[in-house]
Protein backbone atom coordinates (compact mmCIF):
# COMPACT_ATOMS: atom_id res chain seq x y z
CA UNK A 1 0.00 0.00 0.00
CA UNK A 2 2.75 2.46 0.95
CA UNK A 3 4.78 1.69 -2.15
CA UNK A 4 1.69 2.60 -4.18
CA UNK A 5 1.59 6.01 -2.50
CA UNK A 6 5.18 6.63 -3.50
CA UNK A 7 4.48 5.65 -7.12
CA UNK A 8 1.34 7.82 -7.24
CA UNK A 9 3.19 10.81 -5.77
CA UNK A 10 6.03 10.39 -8.28
CA UNK A 11 3.59 10.15 -11.21
CA UNK A 12 1.64 13.21 -10.10
CA UNK A 13 4.87 15.15 -9.67
CA UNK A 14 6.00 14.13 -13.18
CA UNK A 15 2.66 15.14 -14.73
CA UNK A 16 2.69 18.43 -12.80
CA UNK A 17 6.23 19.13 -13.95
CA UNK A 18 5.33 18.51 -17.60
CA UNK A 19 2.22 20.71 -17.41
CA UNK A 20 4.13 23.46 -15.58
CA UNK A 21 6.90 23.41 -18.17
CA UNK A 22 4.25 23.70 -20.89
CA UNK A 23 2.66 26.71 -19.19
CA UNK A 24 6.07 28.30 -18.67
CA UNK A 25 6.88 27.80 -22.35
CA UNK A 26 3.57 29.41 -23.31
CA UNK A 27 4.21 32.31 -20.92
CA UNK A 28 7.66 32.83 -22.43
CA UNK A 29 6.16 32.82 -25.92
CA UNK A 30 3.44 35.37 -24.99
CA UNK A 31 5.95 37.51 -23.10
CA UNK A 32 8.22 37.44 -26.16
CA UNK A 33 5.39 38.87 -28.27
CA UNK A 34 4.64 41.61 -25.74
CA UNK A 35 8.28 42.59 -25.35
CA UNK A 36 8.73 42.59 -29.13
CA UNK A 37 5.70 44.90 -29.45
CA UNK A 38 7.21 47.39 -27.02
CA UNK A 39 10.51 47.17 -28.89
CA UNK A 40 8.82 48.18 -32.15
CA UNK A 41 6.99 51.04 -30.43
CA UNK A 42 10.30 52.27 -28.99
CA UNK A 43 11.74 52.38 -32.51
CA UNK A 44 14.10 49.43 -32.34
CA UNK A 45 15.12 47.74 -35.57
CA UNK A 46 13.41 44.52 -36.60
CA UNK A 47 16.26 42.34 -35.29
CA UNK A 48 16.53 44.29 -32.00
CA UNK A 49 12.78 44.16 -31.33
CA UNK A 50 12.60 40.43 -32.11
CA UNK A 51 15.53 39.54 -29.83
CA UNK A 52 14.76 41.94 -26.97
CA UNK A 53 13.07 39.13 -25.01
CA UNK A 54 16.42 37.30 -24.86
CA UNK A 55 17.84 40.23 -22.89
CA UNK A 56 14.76 40.44 -20.64
CA UNK A 57 13.36 36.92 -20.06
CA UNK A 58 16.41 34.65 -20.40
CA UNK A 59 18.26 36.23 -17.42
CA UNK A 60 15.28 35.19 -15.26
CA UNK A 61 15.86 31.57 -16.24
CA UNK A 62 19.61 31.87 -15.67
CA UNK A 63 19.01 33.46 -12.28
CA UNK A 64 16.68 30.61 -11.33
CA UNK A 65 19.30 28.04 -12.27
CA UNK A 66 21.98 29.68 -10.11
CA UNK A 67 19.66 30.29 -7.16
CA UNK A 68 19.64 26.58 -6.30
CA UNK A 69 21.04 25.08 -3.11
CA UNK A 70 24.09 23.74 -4.99
CA UNK A 71 25.73 27.15 -5.10
CA UNK A 72 27.36 29.39 -2.52
CA UNK A 73 25.13 31.88 -0.65
CA UNK A 74 26.73 34.83 -2.46
CA UNK A 75 25.96 33.23 -5.83
CA UNK A 76 22.38 32.50 -4.81
CA UNK A 77 21.91 36.06 -3.55
CA UNK A 78 23.22 37.53 -6.82
CA UNK A 79 21.05 35.11 -8.82
CA UNK A 80 17.95 36.23 -6.89
CA UNK A 81 18.83 39.87 -7.58
CA UNK A 82 19.17 39.06 -11.27
CA UNK A 83 15.81 37.27 -11.25
CA UNK A 84 13.95 40.03 -9.41
CA UNK A 85 15.40 42.77 -11.61
CA UNK A 86 14.47 41.09 -14.88
CA UNK A 87 11.10 39.80 -13.65
CA UNK A 88 10.19 43.41 -12.85
CA UNK A 89 11.46 44.50 -16.29
CA UNK A 90 9.43 41.73 -17.95
CA UNK A 91 6.35 42.67 -15.94
CA UNK A 92 6.75 46.35 -16.89
CA UNK A 93 7.17 45.54 -20.58
CA UNK A 94 4.26 43.08 -20.64
CA UNK A 95 1.94 45.59 -18.96
CA UNK A 96 3.20 48.43 -21.17
CA UNK A 97 2.51 46.33 -24.27
CA UNK A 98 -1.02 45.77 -23.01
CA UNK A 99 -1.62 49.48 -22.47
CA UNK A 100 -0.15 50.35 -25.86
CA UNK A 101 -2.08 47.68 -27.72
CA UNK A 102 -5.44 47.29 -26.09
CA UNK A 103 -5.99 49.06 -22.80
CA UNK A 104 -6.48 47.80 -19.28
CA UNK A 105 -7.60 44.27 -20.21
CA UNK A 106 -4.55 43.60 -22.35
CA UNK A 107 -2.29 45.10 -19.68
CA UNK A 108 -3.87 42.86 -17.03
CA UNK A 109 -3.30 39.85 -19.30
CA UNK A 110 0.37 40.78 -19.60
CA UNK A 111 0.68 41.00 -15.83
CA UNK A 112 -1.24 37.73 -15.41
CA UNK A 113 1.17 35.92 -17.75
CA UNK A 114 4.17 37.02 -15.68
CA UNK A 115 2.53 36.19 -12.32
CA UNK A 116 1.33 32.76 -13.44
CA UNK A 117 4.79 31.93 -14.76
CA UNK A 118 6.37 33.00 -11.46
CA UNK A 119 3.84 31.16 -9.32
CA UNK A 120 4.02 27.91 -11.27
CA UNK A 121 7.81 28.05 -11.38
CA UNK A 122 7.84 28.55 -7.61
CA UNK A 123 5.49 25.61 -7.12
CA UNK A 124 7.67 23.45 -9.33
CA UNK A 125 10.70 24.13 -7.11
CA UNK A 126 8.76 23.68 -3.85
CA UNK A 127 7.07 20.32 -4.59
CA UNK A 128 7.75 17.90 -1.76
CA UNK A 129 5.93 14.64 -1.03
CA UNK A 130 3.82 14.35 2.10
CA UNK A 131 5.45 12.97 5.24
CA UNK A 132 3.47 9.72 4.97
CA UNK A 133 4.75 9.19 1.43
CA UNK A 134 8.30 10.08 2.42
CA UNK A 135 8.06 7.74 5.38
CA UNK A 136 6.76 4.96 3.13
CA UNK A 137 9.62 5.51 0.71
CA UNK A 138 12.09 5.59 3.59
CA UNK A 139 10.63 2.40 5.09
CA UNK A 140 10.81 0.68 1.70
CA UNK A 141 14.45 1.73 1.34
CA UNK A 142 15.25 0.45 4.85
CA UNK A 143 13.55 -2.87 4.10
CA UNK A 144 15.59 -3.21 0.92
CA UNK A 145 18.80 -2.39 2.80
CA UNK A 146 17.93 -4.89 5.53
CA UNK A 147 17.29 -7.60 2.93
CA UNK A 148 20.61 -6.81 1.24
CA UNK A 149 22.44 -6.94 4.57
CA UNK A 150 20.87 -10.29 5.42
CA UNK A 151 21.87 -11.72 2.06
CA UNK A 152 25.38 -10.34 2.42
CA UNK A 153 25.65 -11.77 5.94
CA UNK A 154 24.69 -15.24 4.72
CA UNK A 155 27.31 -15.01 1.97
CA UNK A 156 30.15 -13.73 4.14
CA UNK A 157 30.91 -16.93 6.07
CA UNK A 158 31.15 -18.88 2.84
CA UNK A 159 33.59 -16.35 1.43
CA UNK A 160 35.61 -16.37 4.64
CA UNK A 161 35.85 -20.15 4.63
CA UNK A 162 37.36 -20.12 1.15
CA UNK A 163 39.99 -17.55 2.02
CA UNK A 164 43.02 -19.19 3.61
CA UNK A 165 44.25 -17.66 6.82
CA UNK A 166 47.42 -15.67 6.49
CA UNK A 167 50.33 -16.82 8.61
CA UNK A 168 51.08 -14.58 11.55
CA UNK A 169 54.71 -13.55 11.59
CA UNK A 170 56.56 -14.39 14.77
CA UNK A 171 59.09 -11.85 15.87
CA UNK A 172 62.03 -13.15 17.83
CA UNK A 173 63.35 -10.86 20.40
CA UNK A 174 66.77 -11.43 21.79
CA UNK A 175 67.91 -9.85 24.98
CA UNK A 176 71.41 -8.54 25.22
Amino acid sequence: MDAKKVKVANRIRAIGTIVTLGVLTYALWVSRGHIEHVGYVLGLSDFEARTLFVIIDIPVIIGKLFAGPWFAPTTRREARRLMVTFVLASLALNVTSGFLGGGIGAAAYGALIVFIALWMERLLTKVRPAASVTRAKSDAAKATQTTRRRRAATRRPAKMAKTPALPVPVLHHTEE
